[in-house]
This record gives C-alpha cells, structure tokens and sequence, in this order.
C-alpha cells in the first residue's frame, strides 16, 4: 500500500537496504516495480547506468511533487494560497502529505539512498506548511507569506517551485521552497529530475508528464527489470 511504502522509504536505513536485496532478487523485482508508481524508477536505471560508466551520481536535484508545485503557479493577487489549495486538493486523498514535505521527502530519500547515502530522514531539513490534516483549515495563515514570496520571486524574472535536493558528498538532504528560472527544466509542469556527477551543470535531466504519470512510469519499466537481473 501507499502507507506502507512511504514509512518504509522514510523508516531505518538498514530496512531499506534488506527491501531493496529483496527486490533486486525477487521476480520482477517487486520494490522498483511498486517505486514505479511513484514516479522514481526511470532515476533508477539512470543512475545504474552512470555507474556502470564510472561516473556515479554526486547530487540530485529534483520537483517530485507535482501537485505542490502546481498550486505554485496556480497563485496570484486574486488567488491566495489557501484558494488554490483548497480547489486542488478535491479528492486527494492525504493532501498534507504533499504540503508537509512528506511526498518529496520520501523519494528525494529514496534516490538519496540508492546513490549510497546512509542518511535517516529525521535528518532531512524539511520545509513544512502543514502537519496533518487538521491543518488545512489554518491555511489562510500562510497566504501572505506566499504571496510576499511570489512577488520577490516575480520581481527577480523567476517563480517559486518545491524543490529536492540531495548532495551525496556533503552528506545532506533538503526540500524547500526556491526561486527558479523560467527556462530551468525544475520550472516546466510534471516530475523533473537532474542528476549530477562530478559537473556543475546535470549530467542527465529526466521528465514526465504530470497528467501520464502511470505511462511515464510504466514506458521505463522493462529496461529496469533487465538492469535488475
């Protein structure tokens, strides 16, 4: 279930590292295919590729919460923070776990750990809005901040995005709220991913289409399951 898979993307590392065993030798490999649904499998390939060429990934930065981001670009003058919140959660059925920095932070996570990092998630630096559901009838306290955001971003030609960011070497993990370039890959609708090696610009960005996801996913699946075995 989705519940499961979460606690145990964000649970002990060593439960991860017996899960992902178990998946790398079970037929199909079950955790990428379930991972597959949420989004983070094509990364995988990506990254075993780059290995297999000797240039393992160093840093991930990544929008893997569409959702969030999408109420992003949803906001204006007219259109405070709690309107657009309230109109695109409608049949979500755990909405502040994509406020709350959870939805991102498990798969920045993942990705963070499939790349070698033994981190907890207790040690992620998390910009959160909300706790639980309780919360969302709180969010008009957010409204100014966020409009006061979007403005300086504006003011600066870039617009805020919720971005991941995982930095292997420096052994940190983070997902916050940025101001990014129109024309940057993290700016453009759906899940983005870039992943760096020993450069200053990615070595490979890799998309999906927010409204495909389960096709995005899917397209990729057979070329995981041949690096698995």
């Amino acid at each position: 279930t989705q519940s499961t898979w979460v606690s145990t993307m964000i649970g002990p590392y060593q439960i991860f590292r017996q899960l992902i065993e178990q998946g790398v030798h079970s037929s199909p490999p079950q955790l990428r295919l379930q991972a597959c649904i949420h989004h983070c499998v094509p990364v995988f390939a990506a990254i075993d590729q780059l290995v297999a060429c000797g240039t393992p990934v160093k840093r991930v930065r990544a929008t893997l919460c569409p959702l969030f981001n999408e109420i992003l670009r949803n906001l204006s003058s007219s259109n405070p923070f709690s309107t657009v919140v309230s109109k695109s959660i409608n049949g979500i059925v755990t909405p502040w776990e994509h406020l709350n920095g959870l939805w991102s932070g498990s798969r920045i996570l993942l990705l963070a750990r499939y790349c070698g990092l033994q981190l907890e998630y207790s040690e992620a630096k998390v910009e959160s809005f909300v706790t639980n559901s309780s919360d969302l009838s709180s969010l008009k306290t957010f409204d100014a901040e966020f409009e006061n955001r979007r403005l300086a971003a504006e003011k600066n030609g870039k617009i805020l995005c919720y971005v991941s960011t995982a930095d292997i070497a420096q052994r940190k993990v983070e997902i916050k709220l940025e101001e990014v370039e129109t024309n940057n890959a993290l700016a453009s609708e759906g899940l983005t991913v870039k992943l760096y090696t020993n450069k200053s610009k990615p070595t490979m960005v890799i998309h999906g289409d927010y409204q495909n996801e389960l096709d995005f996913s899917i397209g990729v699946t057979s070329c995981v399951w041949q690096l698995s075995h």
